[in-house]
C-alpha cells in the first residue's frame, strides 16, 4: 500500500453528525465552504496497518511507492484539510481518525453479526416452513383425505404441471436474490446451505399473489413472518415472510389473487421465500415461473 500519500480519513458517521448538529442547532445560514475530516495524518499505508491491527487481521502488509501503481489520475502526496474554520464557526469536536474507524470497525463486525444471525433465522423459518407443509398433510391424512384422488383434484394437479413455465410471479415485481439448491454459506466459509425454494425481493408493501388457483391448506405463523401454503391437487406452493395475510385455511383461491403483504425487515428489505412441493419432494421454482 503506498506510504508516500498522507491525508486524514473521514468517517462517514462523524461527517452526518456534524451535519445533523448544524441543521439541529439553527446554523444553516452560515453559508461558505468548509473541509471537513477527522484528526491527525496517516499515509495510505499507516491507514491500513490500523485497519488490520483493530480488525484482528494479521494479512502482512508492505508499504510501496505511488509510482509502482501507475495511474492516469494525479494523487496529490498531502491533501491533510484545514479544519480551523469549520470548528469555530459551529463549536464542534472533530474526533481523531483512529478512534472513528475503530467505531466503524465495531459497526460493520455487529451488522456481520447481525446478518449471519437473519441468515440463521432464515434457515430456521425454511425448516419450519417445510414442517408445517408436512403437518398438513398429516392434518389431511387424519381426515381420510388423499391427495389428488378425486377427479377435481386429478384435473388441477394436470392443470397446475401443463403450466410448468408459464406459471405467474408471486409478486408483480422483483428479483431473486437467493437461487434453489445447495450454495457455499455467504459468511463461513466451507459451509453449504440449501434453500428449497427461492427468495424474492421485491418493493416495500407489495402484495403476494397465488401462483395457480386452488385451497389454502395451512396458515402459519414462522419466525420471519407469516406462512401460506395452497394446495393445487398434488402440488403445493408456499409463500412465507408475510407481513400480513388475507386468506385462512379453507380459502378457495384464484390465479394471481392477493393472499398477504410481503414482510420489510428492519433494514428496509422486503423479501419473502417462495416454494412448490409435489407431495412432499420440493421442487425448483425457478423453472416453474414463467420467464
Amino acid at each position: 500500500v503506498v506510504f508516500d500519500q498522507v491525508g486524514t480519513p473521514t468517517f462517514a458517521g462523524d461527517l452526518a453528525d456534524t451535519i445533523a448538529h448544524i441543521i439541529n442547532t439553527g446554523q444553516t445560514n452560515k453559508t461558505g465552504i468548509y473541509h471537513f475530516s477527522n484528526e491527525g495524518v496517516c499515509s495510505w499505508y499507516d491507514f491500513a496497518k490500523m485497519i488490520c491491527k483493530l480488525s484482528g487481521n494479521t494479512c502482512d502488509i508492505s508499504p510501496c511507492y505511488s509510482e509502482e501503481f501507475p495511474s492516469p489520475v494525479k494523487r496529490p502526496h498531502f491533501s491533510v484539510l484545514d479544519k480551523k474554520k469549520i470548528k469555530e464557526t459551529f463549536g464542534i469536536k472533530v474526533p481523531y481518525w483512529t478512534d472513528s474507524l475503530e467505531v466503524c470497525i465495531k459497526q460493520l463486525a455487529e451488522a456481520k453479526k447481525k446478518k449471519m444471525a437473519e441468515q440463521a433465522k432464515s434457515s430456521t423459518a425454511n425448516k419450519k416452513e417445510v414442517e408445517a407443509h408436512k403437518t398438513a398433510m398429516e392434518t389431511a391424512k387424519k381426515k381420510n383425505y388423499t391427495i389428488a384422488t378425486t377427479p377435481e383434484e386429478v384435473a388441477l394437479s394436470s392443470n397446475f404441471e401443463a403450466n410448468k413455465g408459464k406459471l405467474p410471479w408471486p409478486s408483480a415485481t422483483g428479483v431473486v436474490v437467493s437461487q434453489y439448491g445447495v450454495h457455499p454459506h455467504p459468511e463461513i466459509k466451507g459451509t453449504q446451505v440449501e434453500n428449497k425454494g427461492i427468495d424474492i425481493r421485491t418493493t416495500k408493501g407489495s402484495a403476494i399473489r397465488a401462483v395457480f388457483s386452488g385451497e389454502v391448506s395451512r396458515v402459519a405463523k414462522g419466525p420471519s413472518g407469516m406462512v401460506v401454503i395452497i394446495r393445487h391437487g398434488e402440488y403445493m406452493t408456499v409463500y412465507a415472510n408475510l407481513q400480513s395475510v388475507s386468506v385462512k385455511t379453507g380459502t378457495k383461491v384464484s390465479t394471481k389473487q392477493t393472499i398477504g403483504i410481503v414482510n420489510t425487515n428492519e433494514d428496509g428489505v422486503s423479501e419473502f421465500k417462495f416454494q412448490i412441493f409435489k407431495g412432499t419432494h420440493h421442487l425448483n421454482p425457478s423453472v416453474w415461473l414463467s420467464r
